[in-house]
Protein backbone atom coordinates (compact mmCIF):
# COMPACT_ATOMS: atom_id res chain seq x y z
CA UNK A 1 0.00 0.00 0.00
CA UNK A 2 1.27 3.77 -0.83
CA UNK A 3 1.05 5.72 1.97
CA UNK A 4 -1.75 8.28 1.68
CA UNK A 5 -1.39 12.11 1.79
CA UNK A 6 -2.91 14.63 3.51
CA UNK A 7 -3.67 18.08 2.53
CA UNK A 8 -4.63 21.21 4.58
CA UNK A 9 -6.92 24.06 3.24
CA UNK A 10 -8.34 26.60 5.06
CA UNK A 11 -12.10 27.15 4.85
CA UNK A 12 -14.64 29.45 5.72
CA UNK A 13 -17.04 29.09 8.31
CA UNK A 14 -19.87 29.39 5.91
CA UNK A 15 -18.10 26.67 3.67
CA UNK A 16 -17.45 24.54 7.06
CA UNK A 17 -20.86 24.50 7.86
CA UNK A 18 -22.14 23.44 3.94
CA UNK A 19 -19.64 20.31 3.94
CA UNK A 20 -21.32 19.60 7.61
CA UNK A 21 -24.82 19.38 5.76
CA UNK A 22 -23.36 17.45 2.78
CA UNK A 23 -24.16 20.46 0.25
CA UNK A 24 -21.99 19.99 -2.90
CA UNK A 25 -19.39 22.89 -2.59
CA UNK A 26 -16.43 23.42 -4.82
CA UNK A 27 -13.17 23.14 -3.97
CA UNK A 28 -12.63 27.11 -3.55
CA UNK A 29 -10.32 27.50 -0.24
CA UNK A 30 -10.24 30.82 1.57
CA UNK A 31 -6.86 31.52 1.58
CA UNK A 32 -3.88 30.14 0.97
CA UNK A 33 -1.25 27.44 3.34
CA UNK A 34 2.35 26.87 2.63
CA UNK A 35 3.64 23.43 3.18
CA UNK A 36 -0.07 21.90 3.10
CA UNK A 37 0.98 18.74 1.83
CA UNK A 38 2.15 15.58 3.70
CA UNK A 39 2.65 12.04 3.35
CA UNK A 40 1.38 9.84 6.56
CA UNK A 41 3.46 7.77 8.72
CA UNK A 42 2.53 3.84 9.34
CA UNK A 43 3.52 3.04 12.69
CA UNK A 44 3.39 -0.49 13.04
CA UNK A 45 3.76 -0.50 16.85
CA UNK A 46 0.29 0.97 17.34
CA UNK A 47 -1.31 0.35 13.94
CA UNK A 48 -2.03 4.06 13.75
CA UNK A 49 -1.33 6.36 11.01
CA UNK A 50 -0.13 9.83 11.40
CA UNK A 51 1.19 13.40 9.67
CA UNK A 52 2.81 15.49 10.36
CA UNK A 53 3.23 19.07 8.58
CA UNK A 54 6.30 20.68 9.32
CA UNK A 55 6.62 24.31 8.24
CA UNK A 56 2.90 24.72 7.81
CA UNK A 57 1.90 28.65 7.16
CA UNK A 58 -0.85 30.26 6.32
CA UNK A 59 0.47 32.60 3.55
CA UNK A 60 -2.51 34.72 2.06
CA UNK A 61 -6.50 34.90 3.51
CA UNK A 62 -9.37 36.14 1.30
CA UNK A 63 -11.52 38.11 3.78
CA UNK A 64 -15.02 39.18 2.83
CA UNK A 65 -15.76 42.75 2.42
CA UNK A 66 -16.18 44.14 6.25
CA UNK A 67 -18.71 47.04 6.55
CA UNK A 68 -19.72 49.03 9.46
CA UNK A 69 -18.51 47.94 13.21
CA UNK A 70 -17.56 44.43 12.03
CA UNK A 71 -14.66 43.33 13.81
CA UNK A 72 -11.61 41.01 11.87
CA UNK A 73 -12.33 38.67 14.88
CA UNK A 74 -15.92 38.20 14.09
CA UNK A 75 -15.18 35.99 10.98
CA UNK A 76 -14.00 32.14 11.45
CA UNK A 77 -12.20 30.31 9.61
CA UNK A 78 -11.28 25.99 9.80
CA UNK A 79 -8.60 23.97 8.90
CA UNK A 80 -9.72 21.25 6.60
CA UNK A 81 -7.74 17.68 6.28
CA UNK A 82 -8.94 15.61 3.74
CA UNK A 83 -7.07 12.47 2.75
CA UNK A 84 -8.18 9.66 0.38
CA UNK A 85 -6.28 5.95 0.58
CA UNK A 86 -7.61 2.21 -0.85
CA UNK A 87 -7.73 -0.86 0.93
CA UNK A 88 -7.23 -3.79 -0.78
CA UNK A 89 -5.92 -3.45 -4.06
CA UNK A 90 -8.57 -0.14 -4.81
CA UNK A 91 -11.44 -2.50 -4.01
CA UNK A 92 -12.21 -0.26 -1.51
CA UNK A 93 -11.56 3.55 -1.55
CA UNK A 94 -12.12 5.72 1.16
CA UNK A 95 -11.85 9.86 1.78
CA UNK A 96 -11.87 11.37 4.73
CA UNK A 97 -12.27 14.78 5.84
CA UNK A 98 -11.68 16.30 9.38
CA UNK A 99 -11.35 19.98 10.26
CA UNK A 100 -10.37 22.10 13.35
CA UNK A 101 -12.38 24.12 15.33
CA UNK A 102 -13.11 27.53 13.36
CA UNK A 103 -9.89 29.95 14.20
CA UNK A 104 -9.66 33.81 13.45
CA UNK A 105 -6.55 33.49 11.19
CA UNK A 106 -4.64 36.84 13.09
CA UNK A 107 -4.58 33.66 15.92
CA UNK A 108 -3.13 30.61 13.68
CA UNK A 109 0.39 31.13 13.94
CA UNK A 110 -0.51 30.37 18.10
CA UNK A 111 -2.27 27.31 16.73
CA UNK A 112 0.19 25.90 14.44
CA UNK A 113 2.44 26.34 17.66
CA UNK A 114 0.70 24.80 20.15
CA UNK A 115 0.09 21.58 17.68
CA UNK A 116 3.82 21.42 17.21
CA UNK A 117 4.05 21.63 21.27
CA UNK A 118 1.19 18.92 21.14
CA UNK A 119 2.04 16.20 19.00
CA UNK A 120 6.02 16.59 20.13
CA UNK A 121 5.37 16.06 23.98
CA UNK A 122 2.55 13.21 22.97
Amino acid sequence: MNPPQVKATIISEQQAKALLKNENTRNDSSGEILNNNCVMEYHQATGTLSANFRNMSLKRIKRSDRRGAESVTEEKFTILFESQFSVGGNELVFQVKVRTDNLVPDLFVLFCQLLSIQHTQA
